[in-house]
């Protein structure tokens, strides 16, 4: 686990060996430290949340958490009844027009059991059919990619997994040669990025794949 004091002085160090010299301040490197932690969480979707909004009669809109970034999955329904919590289809505004060309239509009788979810826009998500009386003051639950939080002190460290710390001095660095005026090296800096954060995903993938198999390798006897 790296500290912000860490990632800076790293990425200082592998801008000094690359330009010979320090062009920016420290608040500034933690400027790009952080907008390297934004990028690294759309990516790689985490840190995740999970909240949960209690719907009331015939209303389709809810608000977002303050931190969204990413809707992972939707859910709608009670935690506490057996089977009862059901999986929501999140789609765009198109298809939910395509397939539900009254979806806006506000009367009571349009309202049943939430079924599909889209996001209206930064702000809100709308749930179609809106809850009738059967459905009302059940949870719509949200899964979710949150915006990490921004480090300040010294001593802070990054939100997003401890495999991806050592990456965002690529990522800072991107952006100290883009403020330098240098496209090359920007580029250079972008693809370590990508082929380091790639070759993580790889190894996660096989660590989380390995024991299926070893589960499944064994027969039915």
């Amino acid at each position: 686990m790296q500290t912000l004091q860490q990632i800076r002085a790293d990425s200082e160090l592998l801008f000094r060996e690359k330009t010979g010299g320090r062009r920016f301040s420290p608040e500034q490197w933690n400027g790009f430290i952080n907008k390297g932690q934004e990028y690294l969480a759309t990516v790689i979707e985490y840190p995740v949340d999970m909240v949960a909004v209690t719907s009331e009669l015939n209303v389709g809109a809810y608000n977002l958490p303050s931190d969204n970034m990413i809707i992972r999955k939707a859910f709608f329904g009670t935690t506490t009844t057996k089977d009862d919590i059901n999986k929501l289809n999140i789609v765009n505004m198109e298809v939910l027009t395509t397939l539900f060309p009254n979806w806006l239509d506000a009367t009571i009788g349009n309202a049943g059991q939430p079924r599909y979810m889209i996001v209206l826009d930064k702000k809100t998500v709308y749930i179609h059919p809106r809850p009738d009386s059967t459905y009302v003051g059940k949870d719509l639950i949200l899964h979710y990619v949150y915006s990490p939080s921004a480090m300040v002190a010294e001593g802070d460290t990054p939100d997003i997994p401890v495999p991806y710390h050592t990456l965002l001095k690529f990522y800072a660095c991107f952006l100290a040669y883009e403020g330098s005026e240098n496209p090359e090296m920007a580029k250079e800096m972008k693809e370590q990025l990508d082929s380091h954060r790639k070759e993580i995903e790889s190894v996660v993938t096989r660590e989380v794949d390995e024991p299926m198999r070893f589960k499944w390798t064994g027969g039915w006897d």
